[in-house]
């Protein structure tokens, strides 16, 4: 039978990282529920960009790291700013589905 992992301190301390993320690409780019201007009539295929350039951010990360010329904590900076992004989407798409 497969056990769980109980929720802990770094489970707990990652989603503050998140929120903090969240909060912080608000104050810089706005609330990412506002239309979108650069593909107007779907603004998922712009969030979803904005998703692409993150992950993209992630895997430039990962093989600077792979070559010694970066760090895990440059990773797991960027990491959480693509979770940030997630959760602003689905953030959006809520409030979307409540008006």
């Amino acid at each position: 039978m497969k056990t769980h992992r109980k929720t802990g301190e770094h489970q707990v301390s990652t989603l503050v990282s998140v929120m903090i993320e969240r909060d912080r690409q608000d104050a810089k780019f706005g609330w990412i529920g506002t239309p979108c201007s650069i593909l107007p009539g779907d603004d998922d295929w712009a969030k979803f960009a904005v998703l692409g350039e993150e992950v993209g951010e992630v895997a430039r990360a990962l093989i600077e790291r792979s070559f010694g010329n970066d760090t895990t904590a440059h990773l797991e900076e960027e990491l959480i700013q693509c979770a940030a992004v997630c959760v602003a989407w689905v953030e959006a798409n809520r409030e979307k589905r409540a008006t």
